[in-house]
């Protein structure tokens, strides 16, 4: 049980983290649009997958 709540937390980093970093890609993206549609369906497919190991 405690080696689930360390992995959580460290998913739960990771999701601040893309959090944080998806902000300023979206913002720089908006002026190509190209990268504009390619990153926001990154993060979300890692939250996913995030979501799915944490609750399986």
């Amino acid at each position: 049980m405690h080696s689930l709540a360390v992995v959580t937390r460290s998913f739960n980093t990771a999701n601040s983290t893309i959090a944080v970093t998806s902000t300023p890609v979206d913002r720089g993206g908006r002026e190509d649009s190209g990268t504009a549609q390619a990153h926001p369906t990154e993060p979300s497919a890692a939250n996913q997958r995030i979501r799915h190991a944490t609750h399986p």
